[in-house]
């Protein structure tokens, strides 16, 4: 138990346990004696605002005139205005705050200044169990609704739960001198590893060195039409990452598990796609496919196959899978397939919030996440169907959450009899956040619905 030396006067001590204890129990936890020592700790050092304000925001007081209070000295502070009794005062009223008696009562609430922080910090604590509270209030709610199946309700408890707790004790403030000894760090390695990728590589070798590799909380967008290779992109990078060592978690919206094993080994062999759907595998095929299978069964990979998942409910799988097991990729295919549970007046708003979520995520989990998007059909109203970013901005805002936005494309698919490009799978780097943009080349191999690289592909960055 953290104690707090506390108030003179004979005033009793204050800590964590005992503000919750020293209140009315019909009330929610909190601790009006540590709110006013808070508040009394800065009208003694004004500066010791700044011990708390990192941490500390209007809305985590219990009390209302506490909130004010705080609220008004950090627009004070904002506005370099000197803050003392007097001149705090004169902003309260200005907010219909007249209660000058209890301004005096926060100056003798505690002697010093120096515990400021650590009344904060039971302030804090006090409100997070408040949220708690109401996120076990919610949760309650949730499971007695008999409209939701009880995959939706458990995701929905999930982020409920990790909303009420999301920021309790992360700060994402660094400072220059810490960001430098990272940067020195990473600089040092990447120069002893020869200058090699910084995130995952996708197993093609034009795209890694554009690319980098896939970097942690980066979103990397994969856009197409249907039929252009995205499912086949997406698990190819997959099983490349996976062989690496590293644990990858697939959600694929579209098809089943059972139809992305067989795409996985039919990438890993090479091994007709459609023999393994249908089992008419050659008998001397069988051995290959049987080694295959055993090894890649050995492979960190999971995919959920949940159809029509709501976003909420795929962050919290994330979210469980990343505490229980670690993950370096995510992939989704594909992201206009997740649902919501809010109202939008069309599909574009409800995509953006698809599309932030993800972000947030990429963020939350410090991974990188391929995502996969349709594009709509105005691309094959012209001439040339290439992708343009422009027909990407029509779903919302995945160009402007993406770090990098790919479009892949087959020339073959539209025109197979005089395609200058027969089994060529074009891929456009149309936004790259920290890097350069361009063009590569991939060979597809239609039986196997495979991708790989084309040796004769020359890039100059």
């Amino acid at each position: 138990m953290q104690t707090i030396k506390a108030k003179s006067n004979g005033h009793h001590t204050i800590d964590a346990e005992t503000a919750v204890l020293n209140i009315d129990r019909n009330l929610p936890p909190h601790s009006a004696d540590a709110e006013q020592a808070t508040l009394g700790g800065i009208l003694i050092n004004p500066d010791a605002y700044y011990d708390v304000a990192e941490f500390l925001q209007p809305e985590h007081f219990y009390i209302g005139k506490n909130r004010t209070i705080f609220k008004a000295i950090g627009a004070m502070k904002r506005e370099g205005v000197a803050i003392d009794p007097v001149t705090l005062m004169e902003v309260l009223k200005g907010r219909g705050f007249t209660d000058t008696l209890y301004i005096g009562e926060l100056m003798t609430a505690v002697p010093t200044s120096i515990d400021t922080e650590q009344y904060g910090r039971i302030v804090h604590s006090l409100y997070m169990r408040r949220r708690l509270m109401q996120a076990a209030s919610d949760v309650h709610a949730l499971a007695r609704d008999e409209s939701k199946g009880i995959d939706a309700i458990i995701g929905s408890v999930e982020n409920a739960i990790h909303s009420a707790t999301e920021g309790a004790t992360r700060t994402r403030i660094e400072t220059i001198k810490t960001g430098m000894n990272k940067l020195i760090d990473a600089t040092q390695e990447r120069m002893e590893n020869g200058g090699e990728m910084i995130g995952l590589p996708t197993g093609f070798i034009d795209l890694d060195r554009m690319l980098q590799g896939m970097k942690p909380q980066d979103v990397i967008t994969l856009a197409g039409r249907p039929g252009m290779g995205k499912s086949i992109m997406e698990r190819c990078i997959a099983l490349h990452v996976a062989k690496q060592g590293k644990r990858v978690l697939s959600f694929n919206l579209e098809m089943g598990n059972e139809s992305v094993w067989q795409r996985t080994i039919a990438i890993e062999t090479g091994l007709g796609l459609q023999a393994i759907r249908n089992g008419r595998l050659q008998e001397h095929e069988m051995p290959l496919f049987m080694e295959a299978a055993g090894r890649l069964s050995e492979l960190n990979m999971r995919v959920d196959d949940t159809s029509s998942i709501p976003i909420a409910q795929l962050m919290a799988k994330a979210r469980r899978i990343y505490a229980e097991h670690g993950i370096d990729l995510i992939t989704i295919d594909y992201m206009q397939l997740i649902t919501t549970n809010g109202r939008y007046q069309n599909r574009v708003q409800e995509v953006g919030e698809i599309s932030r979520a993800i972000k947030r995520l990429a963020k939350d989990l410090n991974v990188p996440i391929l995502n996969l998007a349709q594009l709509s059909r105005s691309c094959e109203s012209r001439a040339d169907k290439r992708p343009l970013l422009s027909d990407l901005r029509e779903s919302g805002d995945i160009e402007q959450d993406s770090d990098i936005v790919m479009f892949i494309y087959r020339d073959e698919y539209y025109n197979p009899d005089d395609t200058p490009q027969p089994n060529v799978a074009e891929i456009h780097i149309a936004k790259h956040r920290n890097g350069p943009t361009g063009e590569i080349d991939l060979f597809f191999n239609g039986k196997a619905t495979k991708l790989s690289n084309l040796d004769r592909q020359q890039i100059n960055l």
